[in-house]
């Protein structure tokens, strides 16, 4: 006979529920411990489905051959509940073929016994219809195994919710998810056990179901909605958590939905990470453009924060279906430093094998480059080049009587002298012990003796040392050849000319040819 009263809600809510979730969670099936979510889920309508036409009928057969149908479902939440928190965590041992098998051995032996219940009473001992307020409902005696299997039932259920409240304990940042895994099992155990005990208001009807389709809706919402079934916390906890680098999930609209402990401190003063968690990326770190980042996975970028360079990388995360993103977050700037250390280190090296580590000015390497360099031009513009050679009279027998000391002073104060008749594209260098040079681009044969006549009274105001007379110079003056600009012939003209100086008494300046 068929009936339909209020008795029958609680179940249809239940069978409605779960496949809500059900539905949610299959397209989210590729990360880890959705599969048994999913399973979960389908143990929770099978069971609501075989309890919700048990309350259909008012036939003692009828009702037994649903509880039977229900048994399945029953056995097999449990396991699937393990299995889930096995799978999710991913520890302490891999959930395979042979573990599951011997995990299903007493629900096996469960829906087994409860199908051939007539044989030996083995799940109930008595069933019979109970009527009340116009309902009629199944009233069981429970029989040995009954016990058996509520304890092993339990006993799993325990295992995997310590294994989970382990896991996300681990990371303060899982609050929401933690109270869905002790919400879950617990509304289920406190409506188990009112119904076993008497004390369920729905007094022909096993609200455990419904508790369970709660609680998988729960476990929907705190896992799989706030993105932690993609982030397992076991790996949040072995590897992000002992991470020197900052970490942060973000979301396909560029918000933070997870970041270590190096992350945290990087970006928040007071190292409160759930104060991040559904903030903006551009929000905590303005004018960097992470958010655009996270748009090109595999490239990266440089972020300054709080006087530290970070390189930035962005990388799609593998087991999400969806655009989530974890920007990685390097700190360069001990080795920016050392860079930018080896740079100038490079640069002064440079430096060095082109100067006069005496005098600061260019040596005969660079001198001799910059006067072919120079040589060229005056090939391709046409231009007037002029050489002063310049050479320190009598600078052995100073270096002799007064000492090397007194001699690179001397070196010193010449070089000044010469730098201080140096225009800016002028060229000044030291070719010699005491001998000088000017390369002076764009002067003709009679600036360039002007120029030299000026650092020949310069030279002459100095003294290699109190009561020494001047110092004087020899100097020599060549003008290149513009039709034929050979540098060789440019340096031995000044040289000719320098010679011509010092037979002459040195202490004056000679030119290319013999002054008038």
């Amino acid at each position: 006979m068929f009936q339909l009263t209020v008795w029958s809600l609680p179940s249809l809510a239940a069978m409605l529920l779960t496949a809500a979730v059900a539905r949610e969670v299959r397209r989210n099936a590729s990360v880890a411990g959705a599969p048994a979510l999913l399973a979960l889920a389908g143990c929770v309508f099978l069971w609501s489905l075989g309890q919700f036409l048990g309350t259909l009928t008012t036939d003692l057969d009828a009702k037994l051959l649903a509880s039977k149908l229900q048994y399945p479902g029953i056995a097999g939440l449990a396991v699937t509940w393990i299995a889930f928190a096995l799978t999710y965590a991913r520890r302490p041992v891999r959930l395979g073929r042979g573990l599951l098998a011997l995990l299903c051995a007493v629900p096996a032996a469960t829906v087994a016994l409860a199908w051939s219940n007539g044989l030996h009473g083995a799940m109930w001992a008595d069933a019979r219809l109970v009527e009340a307020d116009g309902f009629v409902g199944l009233g069981l005696t429970y029989g040995w195994w009954f016990p058996v299997h509520v304890a092993y039932s339990y006993g799993l259920i325990a295992a995997g919710t310590l294994l989970l409240v382990y896991e996300l304990a681990a990371s303060p940042r899982h609050r929401r998810a933690l109270t869905a895994v002790i919400a879950a099992p617990g509304i289920v155990a406190l409506l188990n056990v009112a119904y076993l005990t008497g004390w369920s208001p729905l007094t022909f009807i096993d609200p455990t179901p419904l508790g369970f389709a709660v609680g998988t809706f729960l476990l929907n919402r705190g896992l799989l909605h706030s993105g932690l079934l993609d982030l397992s916390p076991a790996l949040h906890r072995e590897v992000l958590e002992q991470l020197d680098d900052g970490v942060v999930v973000l979301d396909d609209a560029g918000r933070i939905i997870d970041l270590n402990a190096a992350a945290a401190s990087m970006l928040l003063p007071d190292d409160r990470a759930d104060a991040a968690l559904g903030v903006p990326i551009d929000t905590l770190l303005p004018h960097q453009s992470l958010a655009a980042l996270a748009e090109r996975p595999g490239r990266s970028a440089e972020a300054d924060i709080d006087l530290r360079t970070y390189e930035v990388r962005a990388t799609r995360l593998r087991q999400h279906t969806g655009r989530a993103t974890v920007l990685v977050f390097r700190d360069v700037t001990v080795r920016l430093e050392a860079e930018n250390e080896l740079l100038r280190a490079r640069h002064e090296m440079e430096r060095l094998a082109y100067t006069d580590a005496l005098t600061g000015l260019h040596n005969r390497r660079s001198f001799m480059s910059r006067l072919l360099e120079e040589c060229d031009r005056v090939r391709r513009f046409d231009q007037d080049l002029s050489l002063v050679l310049v050479d320190i009279d009598h600078f052995r027998s100073i270096n002799d009587r007064l000492g090397p000391e007194a001699g690179d002073i001397l070196l010193r104060h010449v070089a000044e002298d010469v730098q201080g008749c140096s225009r800016v594209c002028d060229i000044p260098g030291r070719i010699g012990g005491e001998e000088f040079a000017l390369l002076l681009p764009g002067t003709d044969a009679d600036g360039a003796m002007r120029v030299a006549e000026r650092l020949l009274a310069l030279i002459g105001r100095h003294r290699a040392a109190a009561g020494e007379p001047p110092v004087t110079a020899s100097i020599g003056v060549a003008a290149i050849d513009r039709a034929d600009p050979d540098w060789q012939a440019l340096l031995r003209q000044a040289g000719h000319a320098l010679d011509r100086a010092k037979a002459a008494g040195r202490n004056n300046v000679q030119g290319t040819a013999p002054r008038p």
